[in-house]
Parts: C-alpha cells; structure tokens; sequence
C-alpha cells in the first residue's frame, strides 16, 4: 500500500515538473514570436503575396491561442480544418511537418498543443524574414551620402564614388543619376561598387546628381553634390 501511493505521489510530481517545464517553454516562444509580429507591418506591405498566403493561418493561431490561455483544448476537427489549410506549403524545404504530426497527437492537452502551435507560428515567421531578406535590402531611409575615395585628384585620374543612405539602407532597389549616366542598385554586388567617373577638369569640381527611389508607389528624388579637386 505504501508502495502504491509513494508511486502515485513520485507521478503527480512528475506531471507537475512536465507542465512547469512546458509553461517555461510557451513564455520563450511567446517572447520570441512578439518580436516576430513587431516586423508585421514590414512583412504585409513589402510582401503582399507571401503575406497574405499566410494571413489565414496566422489569424487561426491567434484565434487558438486565445482559447489555449483559459485552459481550453482544440478540437481534433479543428485541427484538422488548420492544417489542411497548409497543404500548398508542403513542398517548402522547412516545412514543419514534424510540428503538425505532433500537434495531431496531442489530443485534449492543452499545454502541448499551445508548444506546437507557437512552434508552427514561428515557422510562419522566419519563412517571411528570410523572404524579406532574400529580396534585396530593405530599411528606412535617413537622408543620402555621397563620397569619393579621396579629396584630390590628378588629372585624368580614376575618382571612385560612393552613393547610398547614411543609417541603415534597406530600402527597395534604387537609381543613381550622375553625369548623365543611371545606375540602378539592386543588388548587394552593385550596393558596393563604386561609381567610375574622370577627374576630367583641374581645380575644384562640383558634380551634383539624384538618388531616386520608389516609396509607396511614389517616385522620390533627392539631389546631392559632390566635391573634389584635381591638380
């Protein structure tokens, strides 16, 4: 009889020890898919199409969510209904397929499905990141630079200038009016390499240019001046 209820007590703690271990877990995956849902603004305007394939499925998991904090399971109907909705994904290389067949199995345990189901938010998550992040660079924009890379110059002499935007250039691709000529930047290769001019005319040369860029649909353009001498 002893035995009986030591072996009893030993299975409740353990029980216990399982669902504070889950909870410890749910609170990281929380904290990390906050910072995720921060980006959300970012993720829907730049990537309509890859957004909004998703959009239903993050709503769903909001939804879950919601019932999972009062201690309430998912139906198995329901997870059923969720996970059909993914099956046009199923050829993505990190498709989550383990997650789903774990979240089929935990039938009527509510801490389990809430792990799973952040598991496969957080999928949802980083396939858009690296979406965003594949397709150039992308940042808001500060004001632009211009350099050369030098003050002076012989003549006839090679000057390599530097256009781009002082903080963090991550804006879509953008064009670069100077001498006549467009450059279009729209790669990380064209982002750093310099633009080849002549140092044509001795003194102090003053080249002015634009930098032109789309922002909601709108073309901006900003002039800038550049400076240097040649000997």
């Amino acid at each position: 009889m002893s035995i009986f209820f030591l072996s009893c007590s030993q299975s409740t703690m353990d029980e216990q020890d399982g669902r504070d271990q889950l909870k410890i877990e749910i609170g990281s995956l929380e904290t990390l898919n906050k910072n995720y849902r921060n980006n959300m603004p970012v993720l829907e305007n730049e990537l309509h199409e890859g957004f909004a394939s998703f959009k239903k499925h993050l709503n769903k998991i909001s939804d879950f969510k919601e019932k999972l904090r009062k201690g309430e399971s998912i139906q198995q109907q329901e997870i059923n209904d969720f996970i059909k909705n993914f099956e046009k994904h199923e050829n993505y290389a990190y498709f989550p397929h383990g997650y789903i067949n774990l979240l089929k199995q935990s039938e009527n345990l509510y801490l389990e499905q809430y792990k799973y189901i952040m598991l496969i938010e957080n999928f949802i998550y980083q396939d858009l990141i690296q979406e965003l992040t594949g397709s150039f660079f992308r940042f808001d924009i500060v004001a632009p630079y211009v350099r050369t890379d030098k003050q002076e110059y012989k003549l006839n002499e090679d000057v390599e200038v530097i256009v781009g935007f002082s903080g963090l250039n991550t804006r879509k691709p953008y064009k670069i009016k100077l001498e006549g000529e467009n450059y279009v930047i729209d790669s990380l290769e064209k982002l750093t390499k310099p633009i080849m001019i002549k140092a044509s005319k001795r003194g102090n040369n003053i080249k002015t240019g634009e930098l032109e860029y789309n922002l909601n649909n709108e073309t901006v353009k900003i002039p800038f001046q550049l400076n240097f001498d040649v000997k």
